[in-house]
């Protein structure tokens, strides 16, 4: 159990890492650039346009990674109350 945990931690750094990359690259590319006629408007604008899909993953990427470690947590912590009580059974035994 605690391996895995750390493992899961180990992925959230990673995970951390990757989306600190995309935010950086995508705040570097600056003003938006497709302009304000009808198509960039249809590109950019609505449910399903890059302002919205760009909400969506950098907001769900970092939810992922905070679900991920909150796991790996969870887990070192399972195993660390696993060992408690086997410690504390074994002493009674």
């Amino acid at each position: 159990m605690r391996a895995g945990g750390n493992e899961l931690l180990a992925a959230k750094a990673g995970l951390d890492a990757v989306l600190a990359i995309l935010r950086t690259v995508v705040a570097a590319n600056g003003t938006e650039t497709w302009g304000d006629d009808s198509y960039g408007r249809q590109f950019a604008d609505g449910k399903t346009g890059y302002r919205s899909s760009r909400t969506n993953l950098l907001d769900g990427g970092r939810d992922f990674a905070t679900t991920i470690g909150e796991f790996g947590t969870g887990l070192i912590g399972a195993a660390d109350r696993t060992d408690r009580t086997e410690a504390g059974n074994t002493a009674r035994f």
